[in-house]
């Protein structure tokens, strides 16, 4: 006979104890997704923060700078193209919730910057926390530990999850601790998302911030421009999506084609540009170091340095080109 759960806990002489799984639960606290040579003690790239940088950079592991050597992100050649400071709080595998929550805490201590740059992930990403009895991410039933009964349920995880983007494929019926990926509605984090840029907007906008802010996902992007012009995202700029690649023999015509290519569709040597760039970065120019090639690669992987360049003259452009407000 299964054990019933003790609603006693939910009654108001509890409160203490439930606001303390709360606080456990908060996503909070101004820290990155890395500890590293590059990294700051924060988890985040680049030199300790001492004061409120004129720029800060948000977003997720091309933000940080996956893939590329240290300063070859599209933040740092942001701070070179304008000659301004610049913090980049870039968290690799984090959704949008997480970074804006760690701009907050930055701000909190630091004061604010006088522009806000941001590079947005999918939307679908979000940080949940919950006690491990009842729910768990994916990774935790990989390590095959013990799971906690009923008794024991006093621990609360805070977690990362990206669901797939689908519902295909989802279990039908699920048992008790649930697999958080398997059972979070794709809608909620969307929510979450547009929520968090809202507030960011707002506190923005109201502070005599400059923010702009895209993302990197073509489907994503085309979702926004559709919706900009009913009077949502006022600082959301489409960034038109295009993947760079130069001198096709340096990989392999057939790979480099497959993959940024539509089939069928010839692959020449037009995108020719920044060629300034190719000796001191040479194959990390085109590809991310990050991705492993060969003939049969499927370039799965982070952006070589030519795209962090683009990123970084579309943000330059929009800087000077700002007029929310005015």
């Amino acid at each position: 006979m299964a054990k019933e759960m003790n609603t006693s806990i939910y009654h108001p002489a509890h409160e203490t104890s439930n606001w303390k799984y709360a606080t456990q639960g908060l996503v909070g606290g101004l820290k990155g997704a890395r500890k590293g040579v590059y990294s700051n003690s924060l988890g985040f790239a680049g030199p300790e923060f001492t004061e409120a940088a004129e720029i800060v950079a948000l977003g997720c592991s091309y933000t940080y700078g996956e893939g590329v050597p240290p300063g070859s992100s599209w933040s740092d050649f942001v701070s070179k193209k304008t000659n301004m400071t610049l913090h980049n709080l870039g968290s690799s595998g984090k959704g949008v919730p997480f970074e804006i929550n760690c701009f907050f805490e930055y701000v909190k201590k630091f004061g604010n910057p006088k522009i806000v740059l941001c590079l947005f992930p999918d939307f679908i990403r979000m940080e949940i926390a919950s006690r491990s009895y009842q729910m768990r991410p994916q990774k935790e039933y990989r390590i095959n530990g013990p799971v906690p009964t009923l008794d024991q349920d006093e621990e609360v995880i805070t977690y990362g999850v990206c669901p797939q983007p689908t519902y295909e494929g989802r279990p039908k019926y699920l048992k008790t601790p649930v697999v958080a990926e398997e059972i979070m509605p794709l809608e909620m984090g969307l929510m979450l998302s547009i929520q968090y840029i809202k507030m960011l907007e707002a506190y923005c906008n109201t502070n005599n911030i400059k923010l702009i802010w895209t993302t990197w996902l073509t489907g994503q992007n085309i979702w926004l421009n559709n919706n900009k012009d009913k009077g949502y995202f006022r600082n959301y700029f489409n960034f038109n999506e295009t993947e760079w690649h130069q001198r096709v023999e340096d990989l392999g015509k057939d790979v480099l084609c497959n993959r940024f290519h539509r089939k069928g569709t010839e692959c020449t040597t037009e995108f020719l540009c920044h060629e300034e760039y190719r000796e001191e970065h040479r194959l990390g120019f085109d590809i991310s170091l990050d991705v492993k090639i060969s003939r049969t690669a499927t370039l799965n992987g982070h952006s070589g340095v030519h795209k962090h360049i683009h990123w970084a003259e579309f943000f330059v452009k929009e800087i000077n080109d700002y007029n929310i407000g005015s």
